[in-house]
């Protein structure tokens, strides 16, 4: 019976321990009309907007081609408490930085490409940014 007792105790501390340790997935899932947006993770202020200048690592990511006036849907498994979004045409600035409501993004009419950077926080120690690029053409 004590044993029992003890496996049972064990069983318990175990789950409770594996359940306080659950990570935060930070990787959104973007979409424009059911395909994949490809995208580069980073977390921390050097690879982020340096000024008006876009984050130096968009040279890097796969350029996305969408169709004018698209939707672009963003996920997160787990829902941050707040979004922001910085958008550069064509290497200038167009959008500053601003909080989003809705997961979604309008892409302009007019074509070029477009450099996204995308910032979510989930609380005082979890956050997380992601760029993407996406080139506007019919």
């Amino acid at each position: 019976m004590k044993k029992s007792l003890w496996l049972l105790s064990l069983l318990i501390i175990t789950l409770m321990l594996v359940g306080c340790n659950s990570d935060i997935i930070i990787s959104p899932n973007i979409t424009v009309e059911g395909e994949s947006v490809n995208y580069i993770g980073y977390v921390g202020s050097n690879a982020g907007p340096q000024g008006n200048n876009p984050p130096n690592i968009y040279d890097d990511v796969e350029v996305t081609v969408v169709k004018p006036s698209s939707i672009v849907n963003i996920n997160y498994e787990e829902m941050p408490k707040n979004v922001y979004l910085m958008s550069w045409f064509n290497g200038e600035l167009f959008e500053e930085r601003k909080k989003l409501d809705e997961l979604k993004i309008n892409v302009p009419s007019d074509e070029g490409i477009y450099i996204y950077d995308l910032s979510a926080r989930w609380n005082s120690r979890t956050a997380g940014s992601v760029v993407f690029v996406l080139e506007v053409k019919e």
